[in-house]
């Protein structure tokens, strides 16, 4: 017996015509180790002893069946074959099974629907060295046993046995941060519809989850998922309102349009700033701050197309002192745009005031060395 051991042991690096056909060796190397053979030769050996020297066949044979699942039970990884292995230990403790196999894939899910215990079915989840076992122990579990494993017991780098450890460990993750939001395996792109399902107990356990949980993959999972329903949350809120969708809103259609229903006077002088025309065009219309509405023409943002009805319905609602302030705050900026050129010569006509330096008409848009009336316009645009 000792000799057949040692023999297996000094062979193992060799075996399957691993190495030189040599007699100049090392006896013992790192990878010497008993396999299959060693352990199999002492189940018989030991069903032997145990069975005696008058046992019929069929004893002999039942004791050396039994030695042998026995003995292979407990070293399971000492080489066997795929199909032997499968003898001594569950499907899903077999590492050697093919997973995009149909029949081996349901040798693993059979395995698993004899487990009758949530501890069995944890077991599963932390030891099996194939991912689809662990995924089917996890679906099988409570909810409430998930979260007390995601908080006690999912251990750091707890599937370093896996072939890809880290990403699987991922998707365990995120399947049990699904589950405590009731969403279907795998159905992430459903995360934002069931953002106003979601309770605020769920919203509390995910919370909870990434300030306590031990394991970084539970924590990313559940801060993800926690930032993603409360900011689209947020985000619906916001729309309800006008003044939610003007700053939410991708285009400019989009923002003019969130500007007709808006009352908010801090939304709508901001919107005067805006780049796009049909934008700042709505903010005129609707912004009743007359000292904002001038403070945005002297800031320099201002720009309007030649002849517009909007910004010069909104100069006319402006009072005589309001204007006269406003004109000397134009006088001194001396701006060469001849938009602002044209609103000045607006002004002056409103006011009375003889043509100057600074006039063009705001029909035509050419300087004025006549006289214009009160909407700044002048006598070649009156006589056409």
């Amino acid at each position: 017996m000792y000799g057949a051991i040692l023999g297996d042991m000094i062979g193992s690096p060799y075996e399957f015509d691993r190495g030189n056909k040599t007699k100049d060796f090392p006896l013992f190397v790192a990878d010497s180790q008993f396999t299959d053979d060693t352990v199999m030769t002492i189940a018989v050996a030991d069903a032997l002893l145990r069975v005696g020297k008058t046992a019929d066949d069929d004893a002999v044979r039942r004791e050396v069946i039994s030695s042998m699942q026995a003995w292979g039970r407990e070293y399971p990884y000492a080489g066997y074959g795929g199909w032997i292995m499968g003898l001594f230990v569950p499907a899903w403790k077999n590492g050697k099974l093919k997973q995009g196999d149909p029949r081996h894939r349901q040798k693993i899910v059979n395995s698993i629907n004899k487990l009758k215990t949530e501890e069995e079915l944890l077991e599963v989840l932390c030891t099996s060295p194939l991912e689809i076992a662990r995924f089917e122990a996890l679906d099988r579990l409570s909810t409430e046993r998930l979260l007390q494993f995601a908080l006690e017991q999912f251990p750091e780098g707890f599937s370093d046995g896996l072939i890809n450890p880290s990403y699987t460990e991922k998707l365990i993750a995120n399947r049990i941060m699904n589950r405590i939001i009731q969403i279907p395996p795998g159905d992430n792109k459903r995360l934002r519809e069931s953002a106003f399902r979601v309770d605020e107990e769920a919203l509390s356990t995910l919370k909870h989850l990434f300030d306590e949980s031990r394991n970084s993959s539970i924590r990313n999972a559940a801060y993800d998922r926690y930032r993603i329903l409360t900011d689209y949350q947020d985000y619906c809120r916001k729309m309800a309102s006008p003044e939610g969708r003007f700053r939410m809103a991708k285009t400019a259609a989009e923002r003019a349009e969130a500007l007709k229903k808006c009352r908010n006077q801090k939304v709508i002088i901001e919107a005067l700033y805006d780049k796009e025309y049909i934008v700042r065009e709505e903010a005129i219309r609707r912004v009743k701050d007359h000292n904002a509405f001038m403070e945005w023409i002297l800031s320099g943002s201002f720009t309007f197309p030649v002849g517009s009805e909007t910004l010069w319905k909104k100069i006319d609602e402006l009072e005589r002192e309001e204007l006269e302030t406003f004109i000397k705050k134009l006088q001194k900026k001396r701006s060469k745009d001849v938009d602002y050129k044209m609103l000045f010569t607006r002004i002056c006509g409103k006011l009375g005031h003889i043509p100057g330096n600074n006039c063009f008409c705001t029909r035509c848009g050419t300087e004025l060395p006549h006289d214009f009336d009160e909407n700044g316009v002048c006598k070649i645009c009156q006589a056409h």
